[in-house]
Formats: C-alpha cells, structure tokens, sequence
C-alpha cells in the first residue's frame, strides 16, 4: 500500500512523547489478569481479557498484551487460530516493548522477536505483506473485501492488500493508493456507474474509498479523508482526493453519509462531474475522461519535444513584424486562451468577458475595430525565447524586453463547448481570428495573412 506510515518511526516518537510527559506506558489490571489466566492454563479466559487489549490501535498498543495474544493466535488455544494475527502482534510487541521498557530492560524485547522470526520463516511475500499491513494499520481498520461487478466479464475486487481488476479474461493487480497511518479507519467502499455522453458515450465506473486519519494526541482528532478511482479496463486511475471533514472525540463515527459531502453525477454537458461540498478542498469538477487523460499525456509529451527543439540562446529584434503564427497555446479564467510561437519568442493573448458578451455554445463573432468593451486580442513580441509565459499566473514572471501590438481591427469568433455554467465550470473554448489588423505603440501595423485558431480549456472552479 503505497504511501502508508510506518509504526515503527511513529511509535517512536509517541513513546518519547509519554515519557516526556511525564505519562508511563505501563500494563494495565486486566494485562496482568489476562497473563495470570494465560499461565493457568485458562486460555479462553485469557483470549478474552487480552484480546480486546490487542485490538487497540497500534499507537495505543499493550506489548505484555500483543505478545501472550499472539501465541493464543499462533497456537489456536483460546482463540481462533490466525497465523498473520499472530505475527503482527509479534512483530507490535517487539516494537512497543523496545519504545517502552527495553530502555530499562533490553531483554524485553527478545521474546517477541525470536517468535516473529521463527514464525515468518515458512511465510509467503503476501503472508508477509498481511502481516505488515496489520501490525502497521492495527485490527479495527475496517476494510473488508469488496468485490464489484462492472459488466460482463469485467469486475474489482478492493481490499487492504490491494486491488485486482479483471476486464475480459486478464487480470492486473495494483497497490490500493490509499493514504493511511496507524489506527486509520476505513469507511465502506462504495461503486458509482455513470453513463455519459462526453466526450463520447460510454459507462464509467468510480470507486470511493473514505478513512479517518487519527491525528496526535491519538485518538481525540479525526480527519476524513475521501479518495476517488476510477476503473478502466484493468487500470486502476488515481482521480481525486479532498478533506472532507474532522471529528473530536476517542473513536470517529462508522457510518457517514458521504452523499451530503460529495456527489458524482452526470453533468449538463454529458460529462463526469464531481461536487465536493464541504471541506477546505470543496470544488466543482470535470473527471476528464480515459480519452481526455490520454490526450494531454500525448500533449505534454509535443510540447516538451518541441521545447527541446528551441534555441534559448538566441536574441532576436525586439521591433521585427510579428509573424502571427503559433504553434501551441492553453487558457485560464473566464475567458482567456494565448497562444505561442514553435520558438517561444511570440504570443498572442485574447482576453473576452463571458457574461458581458453573452458568450455561449453558438458561436459569436466580434469586429475587432468596433468592440472595445469587454474583448481585447495582443500580440507579444520578445527579445529571448520565454521559458514560463506571464499569463494564468499570480507569480511575476521576468520575460525580459517586449513590444505590445494590440488589435484594432478584423473580427473575432468565440465558441464556448456545451454545458458552460455561471456556477463554475471549466470548460473547452474555440477562438478565430480572421484578418486582424494589429498596431504598435509607435503606429506601426501588421495585418494578419492566415487565419489564427486557438483551442483551451477555460473557466473557473469554485473553492
């Protein structure tokens, strides 16, 4: 499980947080009443009173407890026997008794050590990752097996060792990339089905999965955290992730409404969307589809191609004609789009006001020579190739010298894709330039030749 915190490094410095408190760790009445039974024989009596002990989570942990409950687990005398149960106690015990007395006493230690070793030594590499998992996580975790069906011949299966996805006869397995610690609790995992319509139609299948993180001091504080997948063919894709909400107290709720905090659903436009209403990561979103992801993987893959083709170096007149052609281009706000030349030295930036331009899925074309409210296109002319454009950015960007020539005449055609709401929502712009005619500071002008389209996704999301 990718990203997991370790118990060792954390029970660390918890320990060294009792003691420099002034708290002892010490074995509680019913440890010693559960060891008393275990020496007497009455292994059932023992299971119960040290069981529960054990179940506490990891950061909580009783070593006295861990280690006489895990030969109850080990041996199947009193309780059910569970070789992994007993191996992550071990492996607890010999931990928590090094942070908790083997400064007094190293033999403490020894022990649950020389069991841990002696039993792990006939195990598997899973029966080794169960085992590490449990003595990490603790037992109260709360992830049971979930098995989805997703159409014919195509199914997941989700639990705390992984995930394994089958989609026509093959079968992947992947690590489950779900952020936890020690004494996380799991919420259920749930299944969403959406039938969209964009990018292209087609049935898409979520997975959510929901924990409460325990934050220091253990057990008062509880965040929850919310993590969505999506499953497509035999790939398990990491979409989204936010903080939901936080909880006081020893043990955080086990049933949560999560449909009051998130929704996925179709969206106006035919698409994924996702609602995250509470939280500080609260947004409204496109899940971008398969199609889409791969897409901007090629696109990002072109652009740095083409930025290993540019020479950097070079100084160029910053008062040359500038050649309105651009090679590649992206948006931001509502609505801004620029585009770039294939050397870097050049842009374009178009700037329209969606709402007093009543900009909208039917395409609407402006005069450049009589629109000056709401709608300005400029050229930017550089001296050196830009690395990092000055635009959809708060940061201040040197760029170094530069000659503006804005439009003032030609005409203008922007087209919003469907589903563009006032609320917030990203979403695809097309914009055409035709004949533009574009004037300097100092009178100069330079009329356009080819036709200039540029295409980016823009708009705002709220939170």
């Amino acid at each position: 499980m990718k990203r997991r915190t370790r118990l060792f490094l954390l029970a660390v410095i918890v320990a060294m947080h009792l003691r420099a408190s002034g708290m002892s760790a010490q074995a509680s009445p019913s440890t010693a009443d559960g060891v008393a039974a275990f020496r007497a024989g009455d292994y059932q009596r023992a299971a119960e009173i040290l069981g529960p002990i054990a179940d506490r989570p990891p950061l909580q942990a009783d070593s006295t407890a861990d280690l006489f409950m895990a030969q109850l687990y080990e041996s199947g005398r009193g309780a059910a026997l569970d070789r992994i149960r007993a191996c992550a106690l071990y492996s607890r015990a010999s931990l928590s008794g090094y942070t908790q007395d083997s400064m007094r006493d190293p033999n403490t230690t020894k022990e649950p050590r020389e069991r841990f070793y002696a039993l792990v030594a006939s195990f598997s590499l899973e029966e080794m990752e169960r085992c590490e998992l449990l003595a990490n996580l603790g037992f109260q975790h709360g992830l049971d097996q979930r098995t989805f069906d997703l159409g014919a011949g195509h199914w997941v299966t989700v639990d705390l060792s992984g995930v394994i996805v089958s989609h026509d006869g093959k079968e992947q397995r992947h690590e489950l990339n779900v952020e936890t610690s020690p004494g996380v609790v799991f919420l259920s995992v749930e299944h969403t089905e959406l039938s969209v319509s964009q990018p292209e139609p087609e049935r898409r299948h979520f997975i959510e999965i929901a924990t409460w993180m325990p934050e220091l001091p253990l057990g008062q504080k509880w965040t929850l955290s919310w993590q969505l997948f999506e499953v497509v063919r035999t790939s398990w894709v990491e979409v989204r992730s936010a903080r939901l909400t936080t909880f006081i107290g020893s043990e955080p709720p086990r049933e949560v409404d999560l449909s009051e905090m998130v929704r996925l659903h179709v969206g106006a436009a035919g698409d994924a969307e996702l609602v995250v209403m509470t939280g500080p990561d609260a947004a409204t979103e496109h899940l971008e589809a398969e199609s889409e992801r791969r897409a901007r993987v090629e696109r990002a893959k072109a652009r740095d191609d083409a930025d290993r083709r540019v020479d950097w170096n070079a100084v160029r007149d910053i008062f040359r004609r500038p050649a309105l052609r651009y090679a590649d281009g992206d948006g931001c706000a509502s609505i801004f789009l620029y585009g770039y030349s294939a050397d870097r030295s050049e842009a374009i930036s178009i700037h329209a006001e969606q709402e007093l331009l009543q900009l909208s899925t039917m395409p609407q074309t402006f005069d450049l020579g009589t629109q000056r409210v709401g709608l300005e296109v400029t050229v930017h002319v550089y001296e050196r190739p830009v690395r990092r454009w000055p635009f959809c950015t708060d940061v201040l960007l040197p760029t170094g010298p530069e000659e503006r020539w804005r439009a003032i005449a030609g005409s203008v055609s922007i087209q919003l894709a469907n589903g563009f709401r006032e609320s917030g929502q990203v979403v695809l712009a097309t914009v055409r330039i035709n004949q533009a005619q574009f004037v300097r500071d100092d009178g100069i002008r330079v009329t356009q030749v080819l036709p200039i389209t540029l295409t980016a996704v823009v708009g705002w999301v709220p939170g």
